[in-house]
């Protein structure tokens, strides 16, 4: 086969490569100094033996060619003609194996996914065209949080009772507790440590808030800390009560966020208020049958809370609902005493009682 220059009217003004064999036409399209132009292919590796035949017949010694004939009409149609690096062809086409094109389509579709993925997702229009994305429902009249609902509804077909009904307890927890998993690390993907920070705070704009049992206990407790000059103003304690938001803290080696009920940041205290339904009470203790979690998964939870507050730092104390407000109150003053040994008088405020005490003990007073 000869490469050549020729002029309008075709003929040849000069011979520039003389090509014999189908290593020498490998070589010749991989080495950019020869003038060719290969940016189409500039993944070539080799031939594949199924084009042998044909390239065979192209390099025949009677064969001329031009430089963008050869290219273009022999190469690239018939040889190079799958264009999309989603089809094994193409790989196959390149010279690639088997089992290595199958590697090459994986890759570029995971590459190209995320990337359209996070153009598309980033997009409000997009998000409303999806059933399960809260915009959807906004922009049909849903308010907020029952646009929420809908979606968790609409996300509700794989639950951890279908998968012990399906599969049986212990393989059921276990497929479950592995898709979930998978899910989580899904989301996490790629992100740093604020994008997931701001990815769990958006999660819990429906949750946050102090329920009504605790703040029978938390706000006398208020009043106590106000009273005894504990706290000099609002910002230096957290809440999920009317303007206040929870405190946080973020688990990096999880990357997980946990929100905490009622924290002084400046006297590392902790105070948590626990429901017996919600949170393990012992051996005995189950967990509701809509919650799509197992006993195990959520003690492991709970322990990484109270770690994640210990290791930052934090005195950690908990009450539950089984106790009267009274008792619970008087754990959370007995707990602050404990960590902060104040100079001023303080007052207990346990069913209005108004006893003044000193820093040696206690002294009546009505």
């Amino acid at each position: 086969m000869k490469l050549v220059n020729r002029s309008r009217t075709g003929k040849i003004l000069k011979i520039i490569k003389e090509i014999n064999t189908i290593k020498e036409l490998e070589t010749y399209i991989k080495e950019p100094k020869d003038g060719f132009s290969h940016k189409t292919i500039n993944d070539f590796i080799k031939f594949s033996n199924n084009d042998y035949e044909y390239l065979l017949s192209l390099i025949q010694p009677n064969n001329i060619f031009s430089q963008s004939q050869l290219m273009w009409q022999e190469l690239s149609k018939k040889v190079f003609k799958y264009r999309f690096k989603s089809q094994r062809q193409y790989w196959l086409c390149r010279g690639w194996n088997e089992d290595d094109t199958t590697i090459k389509v994986s890759e570029y579709q995971s590459t190209a996914g995320k990337a359209c993925s996070k153009v598309r997702f980033n997009s409000p229009k997009y998000k409303e065209s999806l059933p399960n994305c809260k915009e959807y429902w906004i922009k049909r009249g849903f308010s907020e949080l029952e646009s929420i609902q809908k979606v968790k509804e609409r996300q509700s077909t794989f639950t951890l009772a279908k998968c012990i009904k399906r599969h049986g307890k212990e393989a059921g927890e276990k497929r479950f507790n592995d898709r979930q998993t998978k899910w989580i690390n899904s989301l996490y993907d790629g992100k740093t440590d604020e994008e997931i920070i701001a990815f769990e705070k958006s999660k819990m704009i429906d949750f946050c808030k102090a329920s009504k049992e605790s703040l029978k206990v938390f706000i006398p407790l208020l009043k106590y800390i106000k009273q005894s000059n504990i706290i000099k103003d609002d910002s230096q304690y957290y809440i999920g009560y009317e303007n206040k938001k929870e405190y946080f803290l973020y688990n990096k080696d999880h990357q997980i966020l946990f929100f905490y009920d009622f924290v002084i940041p400046h006297l590392k205290i902790i105070i948590e208020f626990n429901g017996h339904v919600w949170h393990s009470t012992g051996d005995s203790w189950k967990p509701l049958n809509h919650v799509d979690q197992s006993k195990e998964q959520i003690v492991n939870k709970e322990k990484l809370k109270e770690d994640t507050a210990i290791q930052s730092g934090f005195k950690l104390l908990k009450i539950w609902d089984t106790e009267t407000p009274e008792l619970n109150l008087q754990k959370c003053i007995d707990f602050i005493k404990k960590y902060n040994l104040f100079k001023s008088p303080v007052y207990d405020i346990i069913n209005g009682n108004n006893r003044r005490k000193s820093y040696k003990g206690w002294v009546v007073s009505r």
